[in-house]
């Protein structure tokens, strides 16, 4: 179940309601996936995972768009290393200086072709090429915030958001628990997803077709 909004979380006012409501989510959440022990982190990527590979739509995804998890996002890596070794193709975002934009990239070895980039988030190497993603059958999509009717709240940089609105491609997006809030200050450029995937949820959304 989606927890509520605090009241703290609502005191905003003014012109940038709005993104002062969501930096204040960030904080509030940030902190939270912060304090969540790695024993309980561990226990709670399993059920993600196990939940994820049981959903038809991951079961008949070719090819996929990952993401490397960082410490206190959701452990997925297990699943799309193996996903890799079946021989469906994986792309992973790779940053683009000169855009300032992250592209989906396919990798060939998921062993020797990642390097840290930017941002210290392992992704893609130079001598792996930015290939077509059409189509893309399924995007695991990470996030601070979730809701259960698809909304997304980001980290703050809009590099999701400009990333999927290019893509084509399924969209699930991938949290613990504590990330699912009833309602989020969405807006028009945030992303939308088609299904949510926790430790105890398994939802799928028609968000984007009624946006």
């Amino acid at each position: 179940m989606a927890r509520g909004v605090s009241a703290g979380e609502k005191e905003v006012s003014g012109m940038n309601a709005s993104a002062e409501r969501k930096a204040l989510l960030r904080q509030t959440l940030r902190q939270e996936l912060g304090n969540l022990p790695e024993s309980a982190r561990s226990d709670m990527s399993e059920k993600i995972r196990r939940n994820l590979t049981a959903q038809p739509f991951w079961k008949d995804a070719a090819v996929i768009l990952a993401f490397v998890p960082t410490r206190t996002e959701p452990d997925i890596w297990e699943v799309v290393v193996a996903a890799a070794a079946e021989g469906r193709t994986i792309f992973l975002p790779r940053h683009q200086a000169a855009t300032d934009k992250y592209l989906p990239v396919a990798v060939g070895n998921m062993e020797t072709d990642l390097e840290p980039g930017p941002h210290g988030i392992l992704e893609p190497s130079g001598p792996c090429p930015i290939g077509n993603v059409m189509p893309l059958d399924l995007i695991l999509v990470p996030g601070i915030g979730f809701t259960p009717s698809g909304g997304r709240l980001g980290r703050g940089r809009g590099y999701y958001d400009r990333m999927l609105a290019e893509l084509p491609g399924v969209r699930c997006g991938v949290a613990f628990d504590l990330q699912v809030i009833s309602e989020l200050p969405l807006e028009p450029h945030d992303a939308r997803l088609d299904h949510l995937v926790t430790p105890s949820l398994c939802l799928s959304i028609s968000s984007r077709a009624r946006s």
